[in-house]
């Protein structure tokens, strides 16, 4: 709230997955805020890499193998692994609303929130992830340190262009706690 009130964010971005969603529901309706499902978010998490979730699942059709026709060609996961709006709000804070966003499904977690932060030049994004993103952005700071994180955790990192291969670079402002 504190930094909300000193300069506002437009809305929370988040994974379409349950759990996410549920977190940046109370957000969002403690700071008056639309939500905007972001799938990219969403690929870092441990239990789709764990559980084999169906829309997560490598394109094996490409190989000549009989695949599942929910992924897209490079594996990336398709519309029918998450949750949109109407199906989320089961999960939500009362009075929260979704902002209508283009949705891509062909984006990696590393590859999602450096393209968030580019299209955002000089703005402030509020993102609510999974842990293992927390961690996946911690790495792309290139910070040594593994941090165990709690289930719930905040940071705070910056982006700037360029760095490594033109691709950006993240720098960690306040590690996660």
């Amino acid at each position: 709230r504190e930094l909300h009130a000193q300069r506002a964010f437009e809305y929370v971005m988040v994974s379409p997955c349950a759990r996410t969603i549920q977190t940046a529901s109370h957000i969002a309706a403690a700071l008056r805020l639309p939500l905007v499902l972001v799938p990219g978010l969403g690929e870092c998490a441990a239990a789709i890499h764990k559980y084999g979730l169906a829309a997560f699942a490598p394109d094996v059709a490409s190989s000549g193998s009989a695949g599942s026709s929910n992924v897209t060609r490079r594996g990336r996961p398709s519309k029918e692994g998450f949750l949109t709006p109407a199906e989320a709000l089961r999960y939500c804070a009362a009075g929260v609303e979704f902002r209508d966003a283009p949705q891509r499904y062909d984006e990696d977690f590393e590859t999602c929130i450096s393209r968030l932060a580019r299209a955002a030049p000089g703005e402030r994004l509020l993102v609510v992830t999974h842990r293992e993103g927390i961690r996946d952005l911690v790495a792309m700071c290139g910070v040594s340190t593994r941090y165990k994180l709690p289930y719930c955790a905040l940071s705070k990192f910056e982006f700037s262009e360029g760095g490594v291969r033109g691709g950006g670079h993240w720098q960690l402002v306040a590690p996660p706690s």
